[in-house]
């Protein structure tokens, strides 16, 4: 899922730069360069934290042996956990509304067949 940083509910980058500092966690950029340096000083001028939560790796061989670790192999495990159990606690939250409100029932008072019910509860 695409979202953009500082539109609708997402923190704003200032936000970001933040929540990367308080949990140690940095923005990787590579390759090590005058040119990589620059950008990071001169987008540090609008937002300064950006310079303790930069890490610059010499080179892109550098920057996949660090995705390849099991530090960020472990990381990226959970953040996958995460993604699955969202969705999940949205289904069961709608289901428990659904039950306290009786919505299906008094749907199917009013005529709805089971194949449209079905369809509205997957396309929401």
């Amino acid at each position: 899922m695409f979202v953009e940083v500082g539109k609708g509910i997402s923190p704003n980058f200032e936000r970001v730069l933040e929540l990367l500092l308080n949990k140690e966690e940095f923005l990787a950029f590579a390759p090590d360069t005058e040119e990589t340096r620059s950008m990071i000083n001169i987008i540090s001028v609008k937002f300064p934290l950006l310079k303790n939560v930069s890490r610059v790796y010499k080179d892109e061989q550098e920057l996949e042996t660090y995705i390849g670790s099991d530090l960020y192999g472990t990381c990226n495990q959970i953040m996958h956990l995460l993604g699955f159990l969202y969705p999940i606690s949205r289904l069961i939250s709608y289901s428990v509304f659904e039950k306290e409100q009786k919505i299906r029932e008094g749907l199917y008072m009013m005529g709805l067949e089971d194949g449209i019910f079905h369809l509205m509860v997957y396309c929401i």
